[in-house]
């Protein structure tokens, strides 16, 4: 069905929200990536700070005979992870999201995408936006959590108590988790994924944005389940994400940037420093990129949900005629 504007609302299948969701980043494609550019720097300085701070700091330790020592500066490391590049993360990521679904609602029911209109919204609901982030991201990493504590348990135990059986069936209990945990996080964020557009365009609590998510996702009568359209983003997300990040590395690889900063005086007494951030450039342009396949595509799938179970595209073309009638009447 068409809207007075033109733009095609009605019941699609998965394929065709996947095609639609692609003819929209076509169009505002340019948009949408001036509308995230500074967001997505958080999510890159972010994952930056995990990948260049946290993750190589789990495998030095200044006691390594005393794991109690050890627990403790684990302990550490973690509490500066939550406490310094989580957030920038989930702020990050949840405020682009919310400006792609503003952007993308817009254009697809025919009102022109303004990037002011999308900050003023996206700012309005960014505290509920993080939070319902941060809790789809407990859920989705509580196999991981449960198995990395079975892990350092184990080695506690085998440390204190060397022989003990309970140790190993401990560290068996831990690696099932952690497999648990692989197959956890997808099915979460799965299962959650229009909760943002839900939270954004219905002005809905976190709890009202779950509770909203389950209904609209779920199987009603006559009407699949919205699920087989995640799993199709899913796939084409991590094929986009090999593509375009092996392609931006492939790039800068050929680039000659040590014969550049080597160039520079001033550049070359920082070489180490510069070639670290500048290698970090495919993986923000990666994360640059994705940001609006993902949030473009569930924007769509709600609209698609709501049309599917509620006759949004009727309510739509109704607000369309009301619009044009009122404006008929005023002229007259």
């Amino acid at each position: 069905m068409r809207t007075g504007t033109g733009t095609r609302l009605n019941p699609m299948k998965p394929g065709e929200i996947i095609d639609t969701s692609t003819q929209t980043y076509q169009s505002i494609g340019i948009l949408l990536l001036r509308a995230i550019f500074v967001p997505s720097l958080l999510c890159f300085a972010s994952i930056m700070f995990l990948f260049e701070q946290v993750i190589p700091r789990f495998f030095v330790t200044d006691a390594p005979e005393n794991i109690s020592s050890q627990l403790i500066e684990a302990l550490v490391v973690l509490g500066v992870t939550v406490g310094v590049g989580a957030p920038l993360f989930f702020i990050g990521a949840s405020y682009s999201i919310a400006l792609v679904c503003q952007l993308v609602s817009d254009y697809m029911v025919g009102v022109t995408p303004s990037i002011n209109g999308a900050k003023k919204a996206a700012r309005s609901c960014l505290g509920r936006a993080v939070w319902l982030s941060v809790r789809q991201s407990l859920w989705a990493c509580l196999g991981f959590a449960a198995g990395i504590i079975g892990l350092i348990a184990s080695a506690y135990m085998e440390t204190t108590v060397p022989g003990n059986n309970m140790s190993a069936l401990i560290t068996v209990f831990a690696i099932v988790c952690l497999v648990f945990g692989a197959l956890l996080m997808p099915l979460v964020l799965g299962m959650y994924a229009i909760s943002m557009p839900v939270c954004l365009l219905e002005g809905a609590s976190v709890k009202e944005s779950v509770e909203r998510t389950r209904y609209l996702m779920k199987k009603h009568p006559n009407h699949s389940a919205g699920y087989e359209s995640i799993l199709l983003l899913y796939l084409i997300m991590l094929l986009l994400l090999v593509l375009i990040f092996a392609g931006f590395s492939a790039a800068y690889s050929m680039l000659p940037v040590g014969d550049w900063i080597n160039a520079v005086d001033i550049l070359s007494r920082y070489r180490s420093g510069i070639e670290s951030i500048l290698g970090g450039i495919p993986l923000l342009l990666t994360i640059w990129v994705l940001i609006p396949v993902w949030g473009t595509t569930t924007t769509i799938l709600y609209l698609e949900r709501r049309i599917r179970l509620e006759g949004y595209d009727i309510e739509t073309l109704a607000k369309d005629v009301w619009r044009a009638d009122r404006q008929s009447r005023f002229e007259l």
